[in-house]
């Protein structure tokens, strides 16, 4: 990785927040190895005491992607990021995200129509030259995560302090 990717990597971790991106690993044999990492600062009294990291194998088009980048920053013309573009877009699907949980908790929108929904947003946003597939699982992976969660929780239903399920009875 180039002396900039690290210095952004960890001049994020130390100001106590999470970086997710993907690290070039060098082996002792000389080879090297790819992995999408996310990690977390763990603070403890208000000072960071570890890192703890999820690490997992990188899709060969990220790592074409992560290669070219790596290039470009060593060569010293580094990708100029289309900013506006960028926070436009996380905007957009921040208001979207709003109204989709707005309408799902009025019970207006279906798991289907939700997906046809974001299809439809992300689909203008590529073709608007706004996102890459990088960019979108960067943005979406955690809301689908949370969506997941979310869907699993509406279906256990709480009586007192126990979990009823659908097989029990009272007695």
């Amino acid at each position: 990785m180039p002396p900039a990717a690290f210095e952004h990597m960890w001049s994020t971790l130390k100001s106590g927040r999470s970086w997710m991106g993907l690290v070039k690993n060098r082996c002792k044999n000389g080879d090297h190895y790819w992995v999408s990492a996310y990690v977390t600062p763990i603070a403890k009294n208000g000072s960071i005491v570890e890192y703890q990291s999820v690490r997992t194998k990188p899709e060969p088009e990220q790592v074409l992607a992560a290669e070219k980048l790596y290039a470009q920053l060593r060569s010293g013309k580094a990708a100029r990021p289309k900013l506006a573009a960028s926070f436009s877009v996380k905007i957009l699907l921040l208001i979207w995200g709003s109204i989709i949980s707005s309408a799902m908790a009025a019970g207006m929108l279906t798991d289907t129509s939700i997906s046809s929904l974001l299809l439809s947003i992300i689909s203008s946003a590529m073709a608007a030259g706004m996102l890459t597939d990088t960019s979108i699982s960067s943005l979406l992976l955690p809301g689908i995560n949370a969506f997941t969660r979310c869907r699993s929780l509406t279906s256990i239903a709480l009586s007192g302090s126990r979990i009823v399920t659908a097989n029990q009875t009272d007695s």
